[in-house]
């Protein structure tokens, strides 16, 4: 059986303070401060190195926190070919909605490269949900429809940029923030926000 030894310099013939169990935190530092101790002479360096030791295990056991899991509800999803362009979430928080945008970012990175997702998660706050839908669903109006017509503002933390862009099938949106883009149908902005 292994005990702990002092860590002073006056425990080094053996003097025993409690029982330890094999495998536990409290093994492993005894054996440490033990065999430092008996191949050191310095008390104060012995007693220094055993403290950092014996905090490293607090800090190493303290760097990994779960989160609580969000209760999200889908709005909407676009799934062409199988595979995730974008995608709307909801969750209640208090007396709040929170919504979650995640979409797949089109920046072009090469033939090889991995897809990119960027997202936007905004409050319900004045409404904010029907306000973004109606400015994502302003490019299509008759007198919107120049190139010149473009919107930026703030969303939760994030600034976009809403501009016209052509699209195989005809007319969309290109919504942009500081992580990548996205283009949009008026088809894809419906389908996202539940609208059909």
């Amino acid at each position: 059986m292994l005990f702990l030894y002092r860590l002073s310099g006056h425990g080094q013939n053996g003097e025993r303070c409690s029982q330890i169990k094999p495998g536990s935190h409290v093994f492993i530092i005894a054996n440490f401060c033990y065999f430092y101790n008996t191949k050191r002479s310095s008390g104060m360096k012995r007693i220094l190195l055993c403290l950092l030791y014996v905090a490293s295990f607090n800090i190493a056991g303290a760097q990994i926190t779960m989160a609580e899991k969000a209760d999200w509800k889908p709005i909407g999803k676009l799934k062409p070919l199988g595979t995730i362009k974008a995608s709307l979430e909801y969750s209640v928080s208090g007396r709040d909605t929170v919504y979650l945008l995640f979409m797949k970012d089109f920046t072009k990175r090469g033939e090889k490269a991995e897809s990119k997702f960027f997202s936007i998660k905004f409050n319900g706050v004045d409404n904010t949900f029907e306000k973004f839908y109606q400015l994502l669903k302003s490019f299509f109006l008759d007198e919107n429809r120049g190139n010149s017509y473009t919107q930026a503002f703030r969303l939760g933390d994030q600034m976009l940029y809403l501009q016209h862009n052509l699209l195989v099938t005809g007319k969309g949106v290109k919504l942009s923030t500081k992580e990548g883009y996205i283009t949009l149908s008026e088809g894809d902005i419906d389908k996202l926000f539940g609208k059909r």
